[in-house]
């Protein structure tokens, strides 16, 4: 992903938010669907106001940013956002977590989100859920949504503001600048089960016409599972990547000041007359040349016109 693609996607999302709002922040994603749906992974919706909406690939990595960020609260003096943020609003299924809700739709992401399947979030200030029972933003998109009520009342010393603007983006630039995206299947597959869970006990208040026709959520769960164990996998192979290695170049396994083309097929045929395993050795070549050949022509592909 590439900074100056986020940097023109969000001034292109703020001209469409003040113009015509959501509606024309849609069109413009409408126009370059197709190179959205290649290049980006994450959309994030840049409103002015913690509260949290992001897809569940993301929701550790928010939760391990908003510790090392200052909160801005006042009797929190030395705490962190995550800190406030789980004393004002903890999470309904699990009381130690902050709130992170679902993303839902009418705002600048729904486009991203609900028409492409990219990953999205948004974040904003809140009120304190335990003490404060009038809505959330009362003036909200009226003539008296102005800057010198930010001034005077909602954030005087723009405190909130500065959390907000530090969440949003220490996220974007660790998807800009991680070797490997950090998403977490993982918590993918938790949250698909809490889901599944959900769902499963309001089709369980109909027993009865759920036996009479047969209706079953043992396929659901057991696909569950077997993502969750995928994820799993995929997680440890994570682990074992080595990050020095390209499939194009990479420095010489045999000789740290030299640098070989197309490293896997050449660490497959090093001192292959030797091999116990011949047959073996050359399943491994042809797996490496399968490998690069791939690659290329996937980048091939990246470069036609659409």
């Amino acid at each position: 992903m590439e900074i100056t693609r986020w940097i023109d996607m969000l001034k292109g999302l703020s001209r469409a938010k003040w113009l015509l709002g959501q509606p024309l922040a849609t069109s413009i994603v409408d126009d370059e669907h197709k190179k959205q749906r290649e290049e980006e992974i994450k959309g994030f919706n840049y409103e002015q106001e913690i509260k949290c909406h992001i897809t569940c690939e993301f929701i550790l990595h928010c939760y391990m940013l908003s510790l090392q960020i200052t909160s801005p609260d006042e009797g929190y003096v030395g705490s962190s956002l995550y800190d406030s943020w789980l004393q004002k609003d903890p999470s309904l299924q699990k009381k130690d977590l902050p709130r992170i809700n679902k993303l839902g739709s009418g705002s600048d992401f729904e486009a991203y989100f609900q028409r492409l399947g990219i990953a999205s979030g948004r974040a904003r200030y809140t009120k304190n859920r335990k003490t404060d029972k009038y809505s959330n933003y009362p003036v909200y998109h009226t003539v008296y949504e102005t800057f010198e009520l930010v001034e005077r009342f909602y954030d005087p010393a723009f405190k909130k503001q500065l959390a907000v603007a530090q969440v949003r983006g220490s996220l974007v630039y660790e998807l800009a600048d991680s070797t490997i995206i950090p998403f977490n299947a993982l918590d993918y597959g938790e949250e698909l089960k809490n889901y599944a869970d959900g769902i499963y006990n309001l089709a369980k208040k109909h027993t009865e016409q759920m036996e009479s026709y047969n209706v079953t959520f043992d396929h659901l769960f057991g696909a569950i599972d077997n993502f969750t164990n995928s994820a799993a996998g995929l997680h440890q192979r994570i682990k074992n990547v080595d990050i020095n290695k390209h499939i194009i170049f990479a420095p010489s396994s045999h000789n740290k000041y030299a640098g070989e083309s197309f490293p896997g097929i050449y660490d497959a045929l090093f001192d292959i007359e030797n091999k116990d395993d011949q047959r073996a050795a050359w399943e491994e070549v042809k797996r490496q040349i399968a490998i690069a050949t791939f690659t290329v022509q996937a980048a091939a592909e990246t470069l036609k016109e659409v």
